[in-house]
């Protein structure tokens, strides 16, 4: 059989100009990807948030003091926006966070494109619209079809314009404004149609359908309990109308964060998720809300709804928006559905927020370059309002860091333990991890069952270090007693495949790194045979060459990395420990900072 990937091709075919020169590289160009996808990302949010201010104000207009607060408004609004969502996107360099980066960048790239095309359309713009949608489809299907939704709205009213029934001329006035030849609508439906048949090869040719995904036949469907438990739940599918009220309550509650007693001092909230009905969830992972990681934008989308819907000259003026709106509203359709919670998922609700929060900054504005008549009220009201941007810019910028760290260093699957020890002895430096913060646990102790999320433990005289995040003890730091080996290899001189460490447990089951002339990889063990994990690395093309090991009885984990990329990960039921044995290579000596720093 096959095995593919759900995710679309464009970031893999963006990939092929490079592996058509070198090898160099395999495996980690994610992190170089997903950068420039995030400054197209600005670089088209940037171009939205300039149109939302020309929208509400004439800027050849404004005088020094109205200019600058306008500037100060727009900049605040993109800076607050591009700290949301799409930063969390980097705490990982992940297929899943590339995905949504790009994703959005498309997605935001083809909504400025309709903008200008409904504007003046032409030829070039239609086919420049076209070409974007496909790449957005190819990318992200959910965000894909957002804009499809978005663009085929304003074609629908390029067609239904010849008809005299005042409302749909309204509308095509307002938001088509088609004075153009007949053959530009047949572009626009080819500008519709053509990325929804692309799509559909594509996936016909994956996974047998034009549009379905079988999750039933994903890997981790064959052996995860909760997938098992939640497809049998919903008739074998995932997508499901009876998750959307838990999933949007969840997106749209305003107590999203939690205080912390350590640096960055917020996090994601400790409650648990409120489940509405009783939906059977694949995966509920940490979480916040829209609202309470970006008020600004929040405040703003507010304004423009209330201005839309109770205020006729705004809503002539804001109208523009709806299509970009309705296109959201579909993109965000595909998460609410779907039986799994977690924060890169608000990705696909962001338009929702910025269309809306778009629309309310072109209304203030519009309210920060008038100015009162009184001298006194000018000067109140131009503090004010600069006091309130910088301190909601100043929140979204702090929680969209420490979210992004606390994700990346603390909670996410794959984080590596030096990664890990890091944060712990930076947030020990600065204060905090002490007091009920730190536990200290007997070396023939067992772990305590109940798991409290940022406790820090401490096994015997500092030989493990253990974090607790939403549902298990995490290894942070450990040394030999405490099931760790690391070992560089980049000098060895062995024969051909020979087995350079080996870590097994009582049982059996085994962790060995072997090593094929200049090639090194993992190979895993267990009462069901023995199998490679993870690819083939060159020596030369590594780095330092540190391999790492652990096998640790006390949370039931094998693990291995290579340079601190994790490249093994399993969660195994162990009796005990047994010997290490390192046949070639240079002990590492593991770093003690975060045991220093723990007062050991």
């Amino acid at each position: 059989g096959r095995t593919y990937e759900y995710f679309g091709p464009v970031p893999a075919i963006m990939r092929m100009p490079w592996f058509a020169l070198t090898d160099r590289g395999d495996g980690r160009l994610s992190a170089l990807s997903m950068s420039l996808g995030y400054l197209l990302l600005l670089h088209c949010l940037s171009k939205l948030v300039w149109r939302a201010l020309r929208t509400g104000c004439d800027p050849d207009s404004l005088d020094d003091a109205a200019a600058r607060r306008v500037a100060l408004l727009g900049g605040a609004t993109l800076l607050t926006l591009a700290c949301g969502p799409p930063l969390f996107l980097a705490s990982r360099p992940w297929a899943y966070h590339e995905a949504l980066t790009w994703g959005m960048a498309f997605m935001l790239w083809g909504l400025e494109a309709l903008l200008r095309w409904r504007e003046r359309p032409s030829a070039w713009r239609s086919v420049q619209v076209g070409v974007i949608t496909t790449l957005c489809v190819l990318t992200r299907g959910t965000l894909g079809f957002g804009l499809v939704a978005a663009v085929a709205s304003v074609v629908a009213l390029e067609f239904l314009a010849p008809l005299t029934w005042p409302p749909i001329r309204r509308l095509s006035r307002w938001l088509a404004r088609v004075d153009g030849p007949p053959r530009w609508r047949a572009l626009g439906a080819c500008v519709v149609l053509v990325p929804i048949a692309l799509y559909a090869g594509v996936n016909q040719a994956k996974f047998g359908s034009l549009f379905g995904l079988p999750i039933e036949t994903q890997v981790v469907s064959k052996f995860d309990p909760q997938r098992i438990h939640a497809l049998e739940a919903n008739g074998g599918s995932l997508f499901n109308a009876n998750y959307i009220p838990s999933v949007l309550f969840e997106a749209i509650r305003p107590d999203g964060l939690s205080p912390r007693s350590v640096f960055p001092y917020v996090g994601f909230p400790r409650r648990g998720v409120s489940i509405i009905g009783t939906p059977v969830f694949d995966k509920l992972d940490v979480s916040t809300s829209l609202p309470a990681s970006l008020p600004g934008p929040t405040l703003l989308a507010v304004i423009g709804v209330v201005a839309f819907v109770r205020r006729r000259c705004w809503r002539e003026q804001l109208i523009v928006w709806t299509p970009l709106a309705g296109g959201a509203s579909v993109a965000a359709m595909g998460v609410l559905t779907i039986g799994f919670i977690a924060n890169r998922y608000l990705m696909d609700m962001f338009p929702v927020l910025l269309i809306a929060a778009l629309a309310g900054l072109s209304v203030a504005t519009d309210a920060v370059t008038c100015a009162p008549s009184r001298a006194e009220d000018r000067i109140f009201v131009r503090r004010g309002v600069v006091v309130v941007i910088a301190v909601l810019t100043a929140w979204s910028v702090w929680t969209g860091a420490a979210l992004t760290l606390e994700y990346q260093r603390e909670l996410s699957f794959g984080v590596a333990d030096s990664e890990r020890a890091a944060w712990v002895d930076l947030q020990a430096r600065l204060g905090g991890l002490d007091g009920g913060a730190v536990e200290k646990v007997a070396s023939k102790v067992r772990l305590p069952t109940r798991v409290i999320r940022n406790r820090v433990l401490v096994v015997g005289h500092c030989d493990v270090i253990y974090r607790g995040d939403a549902d298990h003890w995490r290894s942070v730091w450990a040394d030999a007693a405490g099931g760790h080996v690391a070992v560089r290899l980049a000098r060895v001189e062995l024969a051909d495949a020979e087995r350079i460490v080996v870590a097994d447990d009582t049982r059996g089951t085994a962790v060995a790194v072997r090593r094929d002339r200049n090639k090194v990889w993992f190979e895993w063990s267990s009462d069901n045979g023995s199998w490679k994990v993870g690819d083939s690395a060159s020596l030369t093309d590594v780095g330092r060459g540190v391999v790492s090991i652990t096998i640790d009885p006390r949370i039931a984990f094998v693990g291995a990395s290579l340079d601190d990329r994790e490249v093994l990960s399993v969660n195994q039921g162990l009796d005990q420990a047994g010997e290490v044995q390192v046949r070639a290579g240079e002990p590492v000596t593991p770093d003690r900072s975060a045991c220093r720093s723990l007062g050991y």
